[in-house]
């Protein structure tokens, strides 16, 4: 028996499956005891060629050996969407005339991934943000232009709108047009050794599954880090080497840092490391959204 774990929509490749001998002819049969679950890939190899019944969840291929482990060497799961059910796959194989031999490979599912995002470009505009295509339930874009954290269900543990005569360093578009300045936006100022962005379950209906934030300025090294509602994390991002450019307004250093997770995300912390606290460091265009 063989036990294998595999991820929400991500393919599992099964190439642990060997037939051992190497001259004869075999049958190699596959059983999934969920065909809702997901399929099994087929392909050619030589002169075999494999099949598979969605209906019935059986994989089947008859030929040389060495074709039969070039195709198991290739074998995926392909879970149906959305689906992170347990169930096994049972083998069977069969060498001429002799006994079937049999076995159960274990296959549990976990929930997909959380994924991360960190883009090593500019970010401007909103037209930056790998959510821009993303069609949402409800999503909330924070720019901070009115002087305020005003959009709903969201609290930041710390730090202040600042007006733009204190040398903000904005999003590029905030002020009306992408000119390489953003002095005349405003952004969240923070002089802490970390800050933490918490979304309020009960004021927005669900946990957001989409969160994102803007590093606008004074920060070369940073950690974001993602968490659940149990307080549980979700993972870590860690960027060094970031551009900052201490001077008033550049926005060419402006770097986008967000995470997706199906199960939501209750908060999202960042930690700037060796950055000066005298002058502080700053976030703009903290966004947030589901999907149903």
């Amino acid at each position: 028996s063989l036990h294998l774990a595999y991820h929400e929509d991500t393919p599992l490749n099964l190439s642990d499956i060997l037939v051992t001998d190497p001259d004869g002819e075999a049958t190699v049969k596959l059983t999934l005891s969920d065909s809702n679950a997901g399929q099994l890939t087929t392909a050619t190899s030589g002169n075999v060629t494999s099949t598979y019944d969605a209906a019935t969840g059986v994989w089947t291929a008859t030929g040389a050996v060495s074709d039969l482990n070039t195709l198991l060497a290739n074998l995926e799961f392909n879970p149906t969407a959305n689906s992170s059910s347990n169930l096994e796959i049972a083998t069977e194989v069969t060498v001429g005339t002799g006994t079937p031999l049999t076995g159960t490979i274990t296959l549990t599912g976990l929930p997909e991934k959380t994924q991360f995002f960190a883009p090593d470009t500019p970010y401007l505009s909103f037209e930056d943000s790998p959510f821009k295509d993303e069609t949402f339930t409800s999503f909330y874009l924070e720019d901070f232009e009115d002087g305020l954290l005003n959009t709903p269900g969201v609290t930041i543990d710390n730090g202040i709108t600042h007006p733009s005569e204190h040398k903000m360093d904005s999003v590029d578009a905030d002020d009306g047009s992408i000119d390489g300045s953003g002095s005349n936006g405003r952004s969240w100022w923070s002089w802490a050794g970390s800050l933490t962005v918490t979304f309020d379950e009960s004021v927005l209906g669900k946990l957001p599954t989409h969160v994102g934030i803007v590093k606008t300025d004074s920060v070369e090294d940073l950690q974001f880090e993602a968490f659940d509602a149990n307080g549980n994390s979700l993972g870590v991002i860690n960027k060094s080497g970031l551009p900052s450019i201490l001077e008033q307004g550049v926005t060419s250093e402006d770097r986008f840092f967000g995470a997706v997770e199906k199960g939501g995300i209750a908060s999202i912390k960042l930690t700037p490391k060796n950055f000066n606290s005298s002058i502080g460091w700053e976030l703009d265009h903290l966004q947030y959204g589901f999907k149903s």
